[in-house]
């Protein structure tokens, strides 16, 4: 499968981040946990839709929905502060000479691995890295597959799942 990526930049908060919740404590609890959260979801290819106008439809409403969950913005400033100073997360957007449904007919570790933003699904969590990275993958079919990893100490796969659900109300 050929990836090429298209475009990586960071997405901050459309607005800024409350100065009395800058700084968001974590629990023993959360620095137990030194792993990412990754989820993908697959779109069929829609024809009465422009990929490029949707991934800037995508952009905008992340940044409204990062106003609610700031803390996907910060970084973590040592193992028990996360400094929510609005610095944003990761988007990558990239092209895929392949079909969609070539990958969904035969779903390997090693081709869906490739949907990930630089593979922080099975990275160790950098402290200086952006907390979440998402990556849309464009298939040449029209189809989409976008993936979201999370670091584990801003959040579990509930919070991740709530943050998917206000993106896609925001959406549409």
């Amino acid at each position: 499968m050929e990836i090429e990526i298209v475009s990586r930049e960071t997405i901050k908060p459309s607005s800024p981040t409350p100065s009395h919740l800058r700084i968001y404590p974590l629990s023993f609890i959360d620095n137990i946990f030194v792993c990412n959260v990754p989820l993908l979801f697959f779109y069929n290819p829609n024809k009465s839709c422009d990929q490029n106008s949707k991934i800037s439809q995508l952009k905008t409403s992340l940044s409204h929905v990062l106003s609610k969950y700031y803390i996907f913005a910060g970084r973590l400033k040592d193992r028990i502060i996360i400094e929510c100073d609005d610095q944003g997360m990761s988007f990558l957007v990239t092209k895929i000479k392949n079909k969609l449904s070539d990958i969904l007919k035969y779903p390997e570790e090693r081709l869906l691995n490739s949907l990930f933003a630089d593979g922080l699904q099975w990275k160790d969590v950098d402290l200086s890295a952006a907390l979440v990275a998402i990556q849309i993958n464009c298939f040449e079919c029209g189809g989409m597959a976008i993936s979201i990893c999370m670091n584990h100490k801003c959040g579990d796969a509930s919070t991740l799942i709530n943050l998917m659900k206000e993106w896609t109300i925001i959406n549409k």
